[in-house]
């Protein structure tokens, strides 16, 4: 008895593998990075291309450079706005986790924007500059990523 429940535990995972779909390379959503410092803090932040008309998320992660511990409270907002344009706002008042945080915005329009992350707490009151962010058109497809480096060449660090 005891063997046949190991071997239909043994069917059921070969199934459940067999029938997962494997994602192809470009499955995976392009995702850009920036990575800013000032005298106080660094930002790290991660976010899908937006896209005109849909919520957008970013994801930060702030770090207080006198200490070097990750920022655990703060309202951090980023702000969008093109040439000449009003500055469109998400914010969000805490961390995911301690130093993440996870700001929502809805750009109205595909194009270039100048922006900007603003955080404000206890430990860290910065703004950090951003200098472009492409918002594109619904159904337009992000730029491909940048071509991976061959095995060898050059190692690769996001932060």
């Amino acid at each position: 008895m005891r063997c046949a429940v190991v071997r239909l535990l043994v069917l059921a995972m070969f199934a459940a593998a067999w029938a997962a779909p494997a994602l192809a390379s470009g499955d995976h959503p392009h995702t850009e990075s920036v990575t800013l410092w000032t005298a106080r803090g660094e930002l790290f932040m991660e976010y899908v291309p937006p896209v005109a008309g849909k919520p957008a998320r970013f994801t930060a992660h702030l770090t207080e450079l006198e200490n070097f511990r990750a920022v655990e409270e703060a309202v951090v907002a980023i702000r969008l706005w093109k040439a000449g344009g009003t500055k469109i706002e998400g914010k969000v008042e805490g961390p995911a986790r301690p130093g993440i945080f996870q700001p929502v915005l809805t750009v109205p329009d595909a194009g270039e924007y100048q922006g900007e992350v603003v955080v404000t707490g206890p430990d860290l009151t910065e703004t950090f500059a951003l200098e472009s962010v492409r918002v594109l058109k619904d159904g337009e497809k992000p730029p491909p990523a940048p071509e991976e480096p061959h095995a060898g060449d050059v190692v690769s660090f996001l932060k």
